[in-house]
């Protein structure tokens, strides 16, 4: 019977191992987090570069095709429609339109 309840009572060795494991996951995931939040800072400061362009030549179009440029290699980045839609001052539908190509046909000059 001590021999049976030996056998699933950890060692100081296995608590280690076990320990040591939990460590390194903890620290995997802190240091991925860290990677995307620089990646997201990086992104914000593109989108602010972005919102200070003039206004285009014809006052009918919101954007200009630098800005269409821009708005679809950001969300090429990962940047999210809504995001995108506040920074330029237009709707998701709009911006939704934009980077499948449905406004502002490729190529964009």
């Amino acid at each position: 019977m001590a021999s049976q309840a030996r056998m699933f009572d950890p060692t100081v060795q296995e608590l280690l191992q076990e320990r040591e494991i939990v460590y390194r996951n903890l620290l995997t995931a802190y240091l991925k987090l860290q990677d995307v939040s620089r990646q997201n800072v990086e992104l914000e400061k593109r989108l602010q570069e972005v919102a200070a362009v003039p206004e285009p030549v014809d006052k009918r179009c919101k954007l200009m095709a630098r800005q269409v440029n821009e708005m679809r290699q950001a969300y090429a980045d990962k940047a999210s429609m809504r995001r995108l839609a506040k920074r330029y001052g237009v709707t998701v539908s709009t911006v939704w339109k934009i980077v499948h190509e449905h406004y502002w046909k490729s190529p964009v000059r």
